[in-house]
């Protein structure tokens, strides 16, 4: 079952208002400023992007507030800026608040309460994952089906490094939920994963890593 337990969720919204904090106060926010801070962003902005996009695949409408932040690129207008830097603040940080507040981890099934403000295809889709000593999980999120599923971790992982780790949950999620996604149409496909290693290798199509480099041979 896929969760978001309260000392993540605390994680999570610290890094948005680091993020906000660093990169968007209100006198960077012109187009000018925000392209000359762009290199240094992007990297903290993908990365905040990662731990979103697992979050957002737990929500009915998390989907929709991905959307202002996917809009944002190094040429954004002072309005979609603002508006970014306004969900992050009055929508996802009291949210992640609220999960951490009450002590009770956000499950697949429950609904957060966001309104939904944007209209998007029915072709995307969310496919979210996480791993841990313990376990591998994922599932598919967005308005698709669910497809989820979880396992214990082998004999083998139990000696990887978590960034490897993560990478082979979202490589797996992807596998299993490939006829899924050809069924229900599904022509965009976002992998959410709160990892920015994986991420970076996954955007890179490589690693390093010999493991991280076997695991995206599946995927590529």
């Amino acid at each position: 079952e896929m969760r978001l337990p309260p000392e993540r969720a605390q994680i999570y919204a610290h890094k948005v208002q680091q993020f906000v904090d660093k990169h968007m106060s209100s006198d960077r926010l012109t187009p000018h400023a925000w392209r000359m801070r762009w290199s240094e962003a992007r990297t903290d902005f993908d990365s905040l992007k990662g731990y979103l996009n697992f979050a957002a695949s737990l929500s009915r409408f998390g989907n929709l507030l991905m959307r202002d932040l996917y809009d944002v690129n190094e040429h954004s207008n002072t309005d979609t800026l603002s508006r970014m830097r306004d969900t992050l603040l009055s929508k996802w940080i009291p949210e992640l608040t609220n999960v951490t507040a009450t002590g009770h981890s956000l499950l697949k099934s429950q609904q957060w309460s966001f309104s939904p403000t944007l209209v998007i295809t029915a072709d995307l889709a969310i496919i979210a994952s996480d791993a841990a000593r313990e376990a591998n999980g994922g599932g598919l999120g967005g308005m698709t089906a669910d497809g989820s599923w979880g396992r214990a971790t082998t004999a083998e992982e139990a000696h990887m490094h978590i960034c490897v780790l993560e990478l082979r949950a979202a490589v797996e999620n992807l596998k299993r939920n490939l006829v899924r996604l050809k069924n229900n149409g599904n022509s965009k496909i976002l992998i959410a994963c709160d990892n920015a290693a994986a991420v970076s290798w996954i955007r890179k199509g490589t690693s390093r890593d010999p493991q991280a480099r076997e695991a995206l041979q599946e995927l590529f």
